[in-house]
Parts: structure tokens; sequence; C-alpha cells
């Protein structure tokens, strides 16, 4: 995190948010620290009335330990209100109850929309659970992987860009035959 404040040429107390993406048993979700206006908020698509303890266990715990430690480092003042500070779990509209592969696409997209106030301050342009929110993922998630792959940061981009020029790694439909035959033999 250093690495990050420094390289943008900024402090800790001129920062208003802080989103760390987290993955745990197979499930993405955001923590995201409000600096501005304290709190700490977790933003995850799944819909769920389980206890923060039981759906994100002590990886939320040891996340808080060591950021508090880093804003006490830092001298940011606001350090022992968070401390004191319990994560509370946002419901939004669009989380969903049958979608359980595309959790890291609704993590990207709440990193890129959130801005703090809560869920009646914000929009993610994500429909409710539908088949209109399976299309939206579905663009989003080719809008993520182009990004990624065309960074300016992604020192692989021609690498990756000389494969894709390359037809002998499409395989044909013989080869596909062979490979579900050899699969159906197992």
């Amino acid at each position: 995190m250093d690495h990050v404040l420094t390289s943008n040429r900024t402090t800790l107390a001129e920062v208003d948010m802080v989103f760390f993406p987290i993955h745990r048993v197979n499930h993405y979700y955001v923590v995201c620290y409000n600096l501005k206006n304290p709190a700490i908020e977790i933003l995850d698509n799944r819909v769920s009335e389980r206890t923060i303890q039981y759906l994100y266990g002590h990886q939320l715990t040891i996340l808080h330990t060591h950021f508090i430690e880093f804003m006490k480092r830092k001298n940011f003042g606001k350090y022992a209100e968070f401390q004191r500070m319990d994560a509370q779990r946002l419901k939004m509209r669009w989380q969903t109850k049958d979608n359980a592969i595309d959790c890291g696409i609704f993590s990207m997209r709440h990193m890129e929309t959130y801005f703090g106030g809560g869920p009646r301050n914000w929009d993610s342009k994500i429909q409710v659970e539908s088949y209109t929110q399976k299309k939206q993922i579905s663009r989003l998630r080719l809008l993520y992987t182009y990004r990624v792959l065309t960074s300016a940061i992604n020192s692989l981009s021609e690498m990756i860009y000389d494969e894709i020029q390359d037809p002998t790694l499409v395989p044909d439909e013989s080869s596909y035959r062979k490979a579900l035959e050899k699969l159906s033999q197992n």
C-alpha cells in the first residue's frame, strides 16, 4: 500500500476510499474502507441472511487488524474510530441467489461504481437478477478482459496479441472430437 500512495504522490489523509478485493473459498467480494465518511462496507453480490462472521470468517478480522496498523503507522487520525467499528454488509437490488460464478465481475463493477453513501445513492447500472443481468455481466466480462489484455501496464500484451494471431492455436473440429473421446474413455 505504501507503493500505491507513493506512486500516486498522495497520503492516506487525501484518500477518500480504500477497496480491498478479497478471494475466499471460490468467492470474490470487496471490503471498502470509507476514510472520508468513516464506514467499513462489504460489497458482495450474494444474497444471504447469514452472519458476517459466517460468510467472511477470520479473513475480515485479519484485514481489519492489518489496515488499522497501517493507519496508525501513517498517523491517520481516524484510526481509533475505525478500530472500534464493525463492517456492514450492504444490500443491493442486483444481488444474486442463483449466480455463483460471476462474483469476480460483480466485484470489479462494485469497485468501479461505488462512491460511498450506502446502496440508496449507488447506481451500478446492473439490473436485478434476470436474463438482462446475465447479458450485462457477460458484456462486462468481455469489457474487463479487453481492458486487462490491452492495458499499457500489461507486460504480456504483445505476447498475447502474437498468440491470438497464430491459427494453430485454434483447434479444428477433429481435435475437439479426439479430446472428447479421450474424456469419455476415462
